[in-house]
């Protein structure tokens, strides 16, 4: 039976894939330890990284969050699956590399009166300057609540390939 242990693994490697590995650890410790910023934190949102272009989060739903109709205001759900898909692609780029959203579509499907929202985001395509990606947010009990599509693009000397 092959010796599949990390280190193992590691020897197999050629330099240029273990720099890469090497990356995309650095990119994990730092997205579990990242500041998500001022706008994030109003909002309370975290999130964790569940595998490289991979991101799970969640979000309190508090009054403060519901429109005149007493329910989570759309913007809030947006901005939700926005940072989910932007934390995933984050977690898949090397260092030096940041994004910036070209376009994104959410499908509204159900509303919220409480919370908390929990989600995931996740890469569908990776391509050396643009990225597609997808988010899901459902309500507490597992609902789905909003679906988004984005599209992204890497700036700077860090992209990919």
């Amino acid at each position: 039976m092959p010796d599949d242990t990390l280190p193992a693994l590691l020897e197999q490697l050629t330099p240029e894939e273990r720099g890469y590995l090497a990356a995309m650890a650095q990119n994990l410790v730092r997205a579990r330890d990242q500041d998500y910023g001022a706008f994030c934190q109003l909002l309370g949102m975290r999130f964790t990284i569940a595998a490289p272009g991979h991101a799970r989060g969640e979000m309190p739903v508090a009054p403060a969050l519901f429109n005149r109709g007493m329910v989570a205001q759309g913007g809030a759900i947006f901005a939700f699956a926005d940072q989910l898909m932007g934390t995933a692609l984050y977690s898949a780029l090397p260092p030096g590399a940041v994004q910036v959203s070209l376009e994104i579509k959410i499908n509204y499907i159900a509303a919220v009166r409480d919370g908390p929202l929990v989600g995931e985001g996740r890469i569908l395509k990776q391509g050396r300057r643009i990225i597609h990606a997808e988010a899901e947010v459902r309500d507490q009990q597992g609902e789905l609540v909003a679906a988004a599509l984005g599209t992204f693009y890497v700036l700077g000397d860090g992209a990919r390939g």
